[in-house]
């Protein structure tokens, strides 16, 4: 069990590669995913029994980039960024902890904010992420008693 007092807490660490990931499975999901539907009616088909001429109408099913833009993906990437960051700060060892704690808390409030304002639309996608991402912040909190309780388990057992 030598690892474990590396510096670095691994259950923090999985924790915070598991927000991170699935930050990145939400935002993948929500650009690609096909997710309105749009008619386009194209010229006279022919003429019905009436005399009136029908149209052919096409329905196609188009992407967020579709119907919005490129411009959309900006604001739909903070949650990729928060994790990200969150990730790269729990990986920079023991100097400056307290102050790393006080940044990954900082956000976590960030990316669950965003959850809450986006609650009814696509805020909701990244929830997983900001359940796991606090507790990510909880156990690097902890994380210079728990290395040490494992460690004292370990020699206890042997």
């Amino acid at each position: 069990m030598k690892y474990i007092s590396a510096g670095i807490n691994h259950i923090a660490l999985s924790l915070a590669t598991t927000s991170h990931v699935l930050s990145w499975a939400a935002y993948l999901w929500i650009v690609f995913r096909p997710h309105a539907q749009r008619s386009v009616s194209t010229g006279p088909l022919g003429v019905a029994g009436n005399g009136a001429a029908e149209r052919q109408v096409v329905v196609e099913h188009v992407t967020l980039i579709q119907v919005d833009g490129y411009l959309v993906l900006i604001p739909l990437f903070i949650p990729v960024l928060v994790t990200a960051l969150a990730l790269l700060f729990m990986l920079t060892r023991k100097k400056r902890r307290t102050a790393n704690a006080l940044v990954i808390w900082s956000l976590t409030a960030i990316l669950l904010v965003f959850c809450g304002l986006g609650y009814y639309g696509f805020g909701i996608l990244y929830l997983p992420a900001a359940i796991t991402l606090p507790a990510a912040a909880v156990t690097f909190g902890t994380g210079r008693g728990l290395p040490r309780l494992l460690n004292t388990m370990s020699r206890s057992e042997a």
